[in-house]
């Protein structure tokens, strides 16, 4: 969770100083805070459903899933 601290924080500064960053960046930083936010209104592990997304082993189910698993479980 430091490492998700010390990227909150450098997302903070960079909204302020935009001059040290390039497009692509800033849509990988959205894009990064986009999945940890998602994945806690899951109550997933952000640091797992990455590290099984980036190591390939796709053991924990999409974000997607998880999203439409839960709202047919609204539903009822």
């Amino acid at each position: 969770m430091l490492i998700l601290r010390k990227i909150f924080g450098k997302k903070h500064i960079s909204l302020k100083g935009k001059s040290n960053h390039n497009e692509e960046g800033t849509k990988a930083n959205g894009t990064f805070m986009t999945i940890v936010q998602t994945a806690k209104k899951l109550g997933v592990s952000a640091y797992h459903y990455i590290c099984d997304r980036v190591g390939g082993t796709f053991e924990m189910p999409s974000l997607a899933q998880l999203i439409k698993e839960k709202s047919l479980v609204s539903e009822r």
